[in-house]
């Protein structure tokens, strides 16, 4: 007997779970006569049967497909939801979208997704499992959207693809594009938003906010980090480095890593609010628009849902860190303020401000995970 023909003998008449939900199952015809179940539940306490997906068998395998609303995400966690009692039946679970398909293996959903029982309208509770969007493979039915999601990742596109369908995104792409054609530009075009990349929008607890990349090559697309195996350390981030190890080991050498993706992956975001540089020319590129996108970003990331996000922790080094100062709700973040780290400013009150325990003291008050410096 085939997995789907076991499937269908156990739920045909209907099977109930412990809080009272009814699912059943139908035979259906498809147009590549591969075999298929339309699923039906009633929740409990009620009456009203719905279809919640399909059990489809492809080969060897078993799929629980469902066409979904791409506005249907979860909201908290950017994960999609499924009924628990599918799980053990499947191989793979695949949802799509008019914007994506999402495909999540069995092993998967195993390691990495958490059950929880959600309450409906008082009619009863549903054992849900939740994976988060970072665990599913993304296929974007457009290829410029997937191109984009491999170089921003998934969240952050999602929450900024008005601005790259604007004009004045379409204009700085072109410069770009020109730009590169008569002169040397970093960081690479595949490096320009690693700070989207390797702190994802839910993941955001810390933002540094930078000027503009290093124009010596170094520059990897996260403020003030460099490149592995770079032996000219920026004097700017010898000062955050040196400040970091005074404020937490009293000027004991911690052997800092100046590539600070290992800060970035603990959601600390590396900002730049310019994410271009010429070879040799500082702040060249500073009329070209990002600005426009990167006070988007802060705007998008300061919109998080009350409920599903914790306070973060703004460090702001200079006066353009601080000019965007205005946009940030001080009652519900900490806004920490200090002169740039650069060496005609770093002793006028960057050195010694402690920006680092206090923000870890702020993240554990307000029950986050600190920040391995």
């Amino acid at each position: 007997m085939s997995k789907i023909a076991q499937i269908y003998e156990e739920f045909k008449d209907g099977s109930k779970d412990p809080h009272g939900t009814t699912i059943s199952v139908k035979k259906i015809k498809t147009k590549d006569q591969q075999r298929a179940l339309n699923i039906y539940m009633v929740e409990g306490g009620d009456t009203r049967q719905r279809m919640v997906g399909q059990f489809i068998e492809v080969g060897d395998e078993v799929i629980y497909y469902k066409v979904e609303n791409e506005k249907d995400i979860h909201r908290n966690t950017f994960s999609w939801t499924m009924l628990k009692f599918v799980v053990p039946y499947v191989d793979k679970v695949v949802y799509e979208t008019n914007f994506a398909k999402y495909t999540a293996t069995h092993q998967k959903i195993e390691r990495e997704g958490f059950y929880a029982s959600y309450k409906t309208n008082n009619r009863g509770l549903m054992a849900k499992l939740f994976l988060r969007i970072e665990d599913w493979t993304i296929e974007a039915r457009d290829p410029k959207d997937q191109k984009r999601i491999e170089l921003l990742g998934y969240e952050w596109y999602r929450v900024l693809k008005p601005e790259f369908q604007s004009a004045y995104m379409q204009e700085l792409g072109t410069s770009l594009v020109n730009l590169r054609k008569r002169s040397v530009v970093y960081p690479d075009n595949n490096e320009i938003f690693n700070a989207y990349k390797f702190t994802p929008y839910n993941n955001v607890k810390v933002v540094i906010l930078g000027q503009d990349p290093y124009h010596d090559g170094s520059a990897h697309g996260l403020a003030f980090s460099i490149k592995r195996n770079q032996f000219k350390v920026p004097p700017s981030l010898q000062n955050i480095l040196k400040e970091m190890e005074n404020d937490f080991a009293d000027g004991f050498y911690l052997n800092a890593d100046t590539n600070l993706e290992h800060w970035a992956k603990q959601g600390v975001f590396l900002l730049n609010t310019v994410l271009t540089v010429e070879k040799g020319h500082p702040a060249s590129h500073s009329k070209l628009g990002w600005q426009r996108f990167t006070k988007a970003t802060l705007a998008r990331l300061l919109e998080r849902q009350n409920s599903a996000h914790r306070p973060m922790v703004f460090m702001l080094w200079g006066k353009h860190a601080q000019s965007y100062e205005s946009m940030i709700d001080h009652e519900k973040h900490l806004v920490l303020k200090a002169a740039h780290p650069s060496p005609f400013s770093a002793h006028k009150g960057f050195m010694g401000c402690k920006h680092f325990s206090k923000c870890n003291e702020f993240l554990e008050r307000t029950n986050q995970n600190p920040i391995i410096w």
